[in-house]
């Protein structure tokens, strides 16, 4: 499975997950998060038919709105309990590939981490290079000062 194939895995997820929370919290939830995110109705009525995926952003501000910290805490809520046991139907279902999911997003944060850990690095060299060349100039200046003493 490819990169492409997990986000969008993920992103269908989200819309499962949205599709039971808006529907477990009743009338009025849909309408209340378009007023509270600046996201039109029509495209929440979109996502959580799955029609359409959104944009990363879009399902975040959605998934706080509803009050969970990120998209992954909205699809776990939702992924322990069936629909049945909620008292609704749903047509949609989970994406069955968390152990990939676990292991996709672990390899995410690390390369975030390298990615973090490489910038910093850049910038310790650039300030070390930046030292060195004030040192140089530093040090050429006062060999020139030495040499002027050294003529007088």
């Amino acid at each position: 499975m490819d990169c492409m194939e997990r986000f969008i895995g993920k992103a269908k997820n989200f819309c499962v997950a949205l599709n039971r929370e808006i529907n477990a919290r009743g009338r009025g939830t849909q309408k209340k998060l378009a007023e509270e995110t600046g996201i039109s109705p029509g495209l929440i009525s979109s996502l959580k038919e799955g029609h359409t995926l959104g944009s990363p952003e879009t399902r975040k501000k959605l998934a706080i709105a509803l009050g969970f910290k990120n998209c992954d805490e909205l699809v776990k809520k939702w992924r322990k309990l069936e629909p049945k046991e909620v008292g609704f139907h749903s047509t949609t279902e989970f994406n069955d590939d968390d152990e990939r999911d676990e292991k996709f997003d672990l390899a995410q944060k690390l390369i975030t981490i390298q990615e973090d850990v490489i910038a910093s690095l850049k910038k310790s060299i650039m300030s070390l290079e930046d030292q060195v060349m004030r040192l140089s100039l530093e040090i050429e200046s006062l060999r020139e000062s030495a040499q002027v003493a050294d003529a007088e």
